[in-house]
């Protein structure tokens, strides 16, 4: 079971900017065997989830916010290689955020995710246009699409992408998720066709195991 103090202590070495204590401690969940999703879920993703509460609360710096998110993109860099298999799947997923959304860590670990999976992925990143988003989809021609949204008020943004979509590409998968989320919102992905909420890791990981169950057996 995870401990409070396990993840304030990776939370004041973010927001502090403490470089090597955040990979020390990193490298020690690696080291007793604690699986790269559950480092994603239950510390990685927690401690972004709080410091982006307390940045809407001015209780940190927009410096601090930076400083935190570029260590775990860092981290995330450092951990692909961990993720990535060679057993690949015919699937391909392209992943992005919404239009203005430059929190782009979530979209990172979902891709993840994907990579665990099999999966060949095209990591589009932040504050994609709509615009972009669907001259690439027509290239590449994926299986999936997973959009991340971290500020709610970029909701609108999400919606006008999702019905971009809907009029190019009817019948494609969209996977939605993101902190944009947490007070609500869900409702409005229900006016959209083949488009599903998730609201963690985990959550992905059982979506592809439901939807695409001979590419994860």
């Amino acid at each position: 079971m995870i401990s409070s103090s396990e993840n304030s202590r990776f939370l004041n070495s973010l927001i502090t900017g403490s470089r090597l204590k955040c990979f020390e401690f990193i490298d020690n969940l690696l080291s007793n065997n604690v699986a790269v999703e559950d480092i994603y879920e239950d510390y990685i993703r927690k401690a972004l989830y709080d410091i982006g509460e307390m940045w809407e609360y001015g209780k940190i710096s927009v410096a601090s916010e930076h400083l935190a998110t570029m260590i775990v993109e860092t981290i995330l860099n450092e951990l692909y290689l961990k993720v990535i298999t060679d057993n690949k799947v015919n699937k391909k997923v392209v992943t992005a955020c919404g239009e203005n959304e430059f929190h782009q860590v979530g979209i990172k670990m979902v891709t993840h995710i994907f990579d665990m999976s099999g999966w060949n992925t095209f990591l589009l990143g932040a504050n994609v246009r709509t615009t972009d988003l669907i001259n690439f989809i027509s290239d590449v021609k994926p299986d999936l699409i997973a959009i991340s949204v971290s500020m709610d008020f970029y909701l609108p943004n999400l919606e006008n992408m999702l019905e971009s979509i809907r009029d190019k590409f009817s019948d494609l998968p969209v996977m939605v998720g993101g902190q944009a989320f947490r007070h609500g919102g869900q409702d409005i992905l229900m006016e959209y066709k083949n488009v599903s909420y998730v609201s963690d890791l985990y959550r992905v990981e059982q979506f592809l195991k439901k939807q695409y169950p001979k590419f994860n057996q």
